[in-house]
């Protein structure tokens, strides 16, 4: 995906927000080493399901290699993420760049739920999708 995000790129990414309170909940039952036969159905739909949104709404942005330059800042990913203002393009990058790494290395979207890189990232796009939305009401009220 290119700039500028169409009207359906937004829909997607508020459709992405409403996945939060399911994956803080997942998290949490990551850590807490919940019996695997308890998440496994669960974890897999919800896992499926956010990618197939984000999918669905053509969100990827396969120009994803700075998102490995900007960690080795860090130590980790999870870090980065929590302690960088992003962009909303490097959000969208560092999504795509979760989703696709999942599809090559089995469980990595599950991991970056579990280190909670995924729920610092999508708090990020809320703050950003917020910032966004009130600096255009006061465009429309000015």
């Amino acid at each position: 995906m290119k700039h500028p995000f169409a009207k359906y790129h937004y829909t997607g990414l508020y459709k992405l927000l409403s996945f939060r309170e399911q994956l803080v909940i997942l998290s949490n039952q990551l850590h807490a080493s919940a019996p695997e036969n308890v998440l496994l159905n669960k974890k897999d739909v919800l896992i499926e399901n956010f990618i197939s949104t984000f999918c669905e709404h053509d969100l990827a942005d396969t120009d994803y290699a700075d998102v490995h330059i900007e960690v080795l800042k860090f130590g980790t990913l999870a870090e980065y993420i929590q302690h960088t203002t992003l962009s909303l393009p490097y959000i969208v990058k560092c999504l795509t760049y979760f989703i696709w790494t999942d599809r090559i290395v089995n469980g990595y979207l599950e991991s970056r739920i579990k280190d909670k890189s995924l729920l610092y990232l999508l708090s990020q796009l809320n703050s950003t999708l917020l910032e966004a939305s009130n600096s255009e009401q006061q465009v429309y009220t000015a």
